[in-house]
């Protein structure tokens, strides 16, 4: 197999790919006390913090990752959406913190449908 055989046959991020990565990691931020709809705060300082860790690691690192290593990207990406999408349902349904105020609704369903995206496109890159 030569090089160009390897490059052709590379799962391949485009614009739109990092761009939904991007908007995975704003819809976070809007989740953040004091920034977005956000007014529940933590008990444990110690969870948000790992939570934070846990959500921002594989979006961040699925983002740097997309430009050299794309096949490492995309195996983080698709973590990514899983847990954040796993965490906008436990939070819609009042698991996490107790019940969400009505702005954070919002910001839940859009985290969930972003990372369902990011996890399909993911997905898709893993297999291909």
């Amino acid at each position: 197999m030569t090089a160009n055989a390897a490059m052709a046959t590379r799962p391949r991020w485009t614009s739109r790919d990092r761009l939904m990565l991007v908007a995975l990691l704003l819809s976070f931020v809007l989740g953040v006390p004091g920034i977005g709809p956000e007014t529940r705060q933590f008990t444990n300082d110690a969870m948000a913090v790992v939570l934070s860790i846990v959500i921002l690691g594989p979006i961040l690192g699925a983002l740097v990752a997309s430009w050299r290593w794309p096949a490492l990207a995309a195996k983080l990406g698709l973590v990514a959406g899983l847990v954040v999408a796993a965490m906008a349902i436990l939070d819609l349904f009042g698991v996490i913190v107790g019940p969400p105020p009505t702005g954070m609704v919002a910001v839940d369903a859009l985290m969930l449908v972003i990372a369902l995206l990011v996890g399909w496109r993911s997905w898709s890159l893993v297999r291909g």
